[in-house]
């Protein structure tokens, strides 16, 4: 919630400091009141969906090429990226079969694994990327890969880092990790995560297509 709530807020300052310097034209006023009811809607979306998973209620599943998935989270976190000087990078393989997923709740771990990417290089004086990688997995499966170039995992984390209320992290809950393990769990996949051989850490998650048995 907190990276649609981070949005609102700062289209809320841009709007105030354009009015006080007077230099607001209509069209911009209206394009910041649109993006403010986009990240509204998208932090009830996630709400709902979350609700519905803890709830065991039935959510919406729609069938939808994992690739248009993974742009629309590139295209909402082009501003984070923006603001962090980090290149995005993506990787698509053409022609994979349909997932059917809670859409909200997978954009939620991609969204929730680019932050952590971000925040993993915040002190990185050289090229500070995160990869998007899709590909075909084994037995009717889709794989998503997230890389980074930032400080890598402990060794002694790397068997925690999905456990709740665990973090390394000094604001933080420890349960950003834990959803996203459990919503792909959830969906009939699986998530891993690894340290890079040169720097930095690259996490993977597949789910399944429906094909098959």
């Amino acid at each position: 919630l907190n990276q649609p709530l981070t949005s609102i807020l700062n289209n809320a300052r841009a709007a105030l400091r354009f009015l006080d310097s007077g230099a607001l034209a209509e069209d911009e006023l209206r394009d910041i009141l649109n993006d403010i009811a986009m990240d509204d809607k998208r932090a009830g979306d996630i709400i709902r969906s979350l609700r519905s998973m803890v709830k065991r209620e039935e959510s919406e599943m729609i069938s939808v090429p994992l690739n248009d998935v993974v742009r629309q989270v590139v295209s909402l976190f082009n501003s984070e990226a923006i603001i962090r000087d980090i290149r995005v990078e993506t990787f698509l393989t053409d022609d994979l079969p349909n997932v059917t997923i809670d859409i909200v709740l997978i954009q939620q771990v991609l969204t929730n694994l680019m932050m952590n990417a971000a925040e993993s290089m915040v002190q990185e004086s050289r090229e500070r990327k995160i990869s998007l990688r899709t590909e075909a997995g084994d037995g009717h499966r889709v794989r998503v890969v997230v890389s980074d170039t930032g400080t890598g995992i402990e060794e002694k984390d790397i068997g925690k880092i999905f456990d709740p209320f665990f973090t390394t992290k000094r604001s933080g809950l420890g349960m950003g990790l834990s959803l996203s393990h459990s919503i792909i769990e959830a969906h009939g996949g699986h998530m891993r995560a690894e340290n890079n051989i040169d720097k930095g850490a690259t996490f993977y998650f597949d789910l399944p297509t429906g094909e098959g048995e």
